[in-house]
This record gives C-alpha cells, structure tokens and sequence, in this order.
C-alpha cells in the first residue's frame, strides 16, 4: 500500500502557531494605541511653546538687546520666553527687532 502520510498533525500545528502569533501581534497594536493615545493626551496638555523670546546678551541683568519669535534660528541659547507685552515693551525701550525673523512686524498684527 502506498498510502500518503496525512498533514493534518503538521497543519494543525502550524494554525496553533500562526494563532499564538495573532494574539502577540494583537496586543503590541493594543500596546501601541495606547501609547499614542496616551502621547495625544500629553500633547494637549502640554503647554504651548513660546512665542516670543528676549535676549540679553551674556549679561541677563541688562536691558534686552534683541526680541526674536520662537524658533528663529539667530535668537541666543540665553534667549528668554517673554509675552506679547514683554516683547512690544523691550522693542519700545530699544531693543533690536531681529532681522531674520522680523518679530516687529509680527508684534503689529495677530500673529
């Protein structure tokens, strides 16, 4: 007799295995929803970023010297976050609008 081995021992093998895949696969997309929902929650409740910075030069004491937006590549690491009324006062009493991110015209409109 020449009769082929039935497969069904190595196939019901393979499906458990495909099965215990499936549900470690399962729970890592469980894992990573909520990890984003948890980092979603997190961005709302972060504050918002600074809008406008000051910088005094290496000597904080004294009036500033510059007023950037946040994020201009030429504000100084010493840069502090001010307000909207922060930043109109130092450029009323002198200090340098920067050039490269023109906060002056920014501070005029809602920006």
């Amino acid at each position: 007799m020449n009769e082929r081995p039935s497969h069904l021992r190595e196939l019901l093998f393979l499906e458990a295995v495909q099965m215990r895949d499936l549900a470690r696969t399962r729970g890592w997309i469980e894992k990573e929803k909520q990890r984003q929902a948890a980092g979603s929650h997190a961005e709302r409740t972060r504050p918002s970023a600074p809008v406008w910075l000051v910088d005094r030069g290496p000597h904080q004491q004294l009036p500033p010297i510059a007023v950037h937006v946040a994020g201009c590549w030429a504000a100084s690491p010493r840069a502090q976050e001010v307000s909207r009324d922060s930043a109109r006062q130092a450029l009323s009493d002198g200090a340098e609008a920067c050039s490269a991110c023109c906060p002056d015209t920014k501070l005029d409109g809602q920006g």
